[in-house]
């Protein structure tokens, strides 16, 4: 039996009584075992929701939102324990479903199993409850931590690829926008249709120039909604961008279109 079993009459010491509920899904075919754990786990401020069996546990994964957290008995009926792990980690990896295992088999090649059928860590019964509480709350934070790393390097590499893409683009097309202001100067008498068309072409290659400039002064990658389910690069100055912020609005509805990625 677990130590500390005994109802809490309040949230467990270090755990804010306001901080962001976080998903349990306890795997377990003794009831009560389960009302312990789902008792103190909600009382340490955490949402937990039931499932008998292994069976049960896959239903609810596949109908509903994936949890935060699995804590799976090892001796479950039916489909057991480390099968239970094996067909969760076919279809969800580590990072995106941890389980925990709780049990009674305490033996190193009981551990070991589960440890490589996919679980993220193995908790021996008997066990301090505050103690499993920890380490639920440890491995959501490396999860998180580890998020978060990833999607800084992602945005650090579109940034870089971004202002590679548009450093290679803006030198030709401010070479091609001042060539043809040039011919337009040069030419003698032509259609005005024609000096108009190739006024506009002028102007829509200085404000792509000045478009792509700016996007090598982006500073946070985000994207913003354009139309139907497509989203693009949000060029709106920020206060990751200073340099941006002494610039006046274009007035050239021209400029605005293209900005917005309406041309």
């Amino acid at each position: 039996m677990e130590k500390n079993s005994a109802p809490y009459a309040g949230p467990v010491a270090g755990r804010p009584a306001s901080c962001s509920t976080q998903h349990v899904l306890v795997v377990d075919d003794d009831a009560r075992h389960r009302r312990q754990l789902v008792g103190y786990l909600e009382n340490a401020s955490f949402r937990v929701t039931e499932a008998e069996h292994g069976d049960v546990c896959l239903q609810r994964l596949e109908a509903e939102p994936l949890p935060d957290m699995l804590l799976i008995d090892l001796a479950l009926p039916g489909l057991s324990g480390i099968a239970l792990l094996r067909e969760i980690r076919r279809r969800w990896p580590l990072e995106m479903l941890p389980v925990i295992v709780v049990s009674s088999a305490s033996h190193v090649e009981d551990v070991v199993a589960a440890l490589d059928a996919g679980a993220n860590d193995y908790v021996a019964k008997p066990f301090e409850l505050a103690v499993l509480a920890a380490r639920i709350r440890s491995i959501l934070r490396g999860i998180e931590d580890m998020s978060n790393l990833i999607d800084a390097e992602r945005q650090r590499v579109m940034l870089e690829s971004l202002g590679a893409a548009c450093h290679h683009m803006a030198q030709p097309m401010s070479v091609a926008s001042a060539q043809l202001q040039m011919a337009l100067e040069d030419l003698g008498s032509v259609p005005d249709d024609l000096r108009e068309k190739l006024g506009e072409a002028s102007s829509y290659l200085r404000v792509a120039s000045r478009i792509l400039h700016r996007m090598q002064e982006v500073g946070e990658y985000r994207t913003v909604p354009y139309c139907e389910n497509r989203r693009i690069v949000d060029l709106t100055p920020t206060e990751f961008s200073t340099q941006w912020s002494d610039e006046p609005e274009p007035d050239d509805p021209l400029e605005e279109a293209v900005a917005h990625g309406a041309v």
